[in-house]
């Protein structure tokens, strides 16, 4: 059984569980993009032109394009497919080389946490959520080798012509290709460079700043809960009460009683 959870033009994340009748070998097959996944229950072994692979719950596992493989799936995962342009992006900003062998990560391995997160949030958000796609970049680079020769950037017009820019859109839809674009950097670039020069992603210091503006309103005005979520891009009400009471320490109806 398998379905298709979200997808762009550089990525597709998909579900997959043993069909009725227990595990069976699927044919050889080669594709196009990098596929990691994500096994969330019971295990999947690989046959490949390059040797048998194995892995159990909890752990992912890196499958390179255009390498033959035979897979057989006793349980459930979550698959991430990644275009090769977006590795390519990635490991270009990072003047490092894309994976080059089959790789397989322990729970406890970045990759693999992520990639429990990303397993979670595909069924929870909207395909094109921000949140989602900030996802699937965090396993993207957690990918690529780390380079710790290269000193960090300085901080420059260009992240804080970013930062203004997202100062102005706390109240609309924007993406970090948006922000990339304000900033005048490939995608990649302006995600490592902003991490460098502030300390966290593009996407915390958007979702930072709605939760501190959206306190500010509720302080100040007699609105409702659910009219300032809506006002700074939280379509889901619970989910900006979780974050609202991570970053504060308290839900925001109780900052309404004080």
């Amino acid at each position: 059984m398998q379905a298709s959870l979200a997808s762009s033009e550089d990525f597709e994340i998909v579900t997959r569980s043993t069909a009725v009748g227990g595990p069976s070998w699927r044919p050889l097959h080669v594709h196009d993009d990098f596929e990691l996944s994500y096994i969330e229950a019971g295990r999947l072994d690989f046959r490949t032109s390059i040797g048998e692979f194995e892995a159990e719950a909890g752990d992912a596992i890196l499958m390179l394009p255009e390498v033959g493989n035979q897979p057989r799936l006793a349980g459930r995962l979550t698959q991430l497919h990644l275009s090769r342009c977006q590795l390519q992006a990635a490991s270009d900003a990072l003047s490092v080389k894309v994976p080059e062998r089959v790789q397989r990560f322990s729970p406890g391995a970045t990759t693999a946490r992520l990639m429990a997160l990303l397993a979670t949030c595909a069924r929870e958000l909207p395909a094109g959520d921000l949140q989602l796609t900030s996802l699937v970049d965090a396993i993207t680079l957690s990918l690529l080798p780390r380079n710790p020769g290269r000193a960090q950037e300085p901080r420059d017009a260009r992240i804080r012509t970013a930062i203004d820019f997202i100062h102005g859109k706390l109240r609309e839809a924007v993406s970090v290709d948006d922000m990339a674009r304000a900033a005048g950097l490939t995608r990649f670039v302006f995600l490592r460079q902003f991490k460098a020069q502030t300390g966290t992603t593009p996407y915390r210091y958007l979702l930072e700043r709605r939760l501190d503006s959206a306190r500010e309103l509720l302080l100040q005005s007699e609105s409702s809960v659910l009219s300032v979520a809506l006002e700074f891009e939280f379509r889901d009400p619970g989910r900006f009460s979780r974050a609202f009471r991570h970053r504060f320490g308290y839900a925001p109806g109780e900052l309404l009683k004080r």
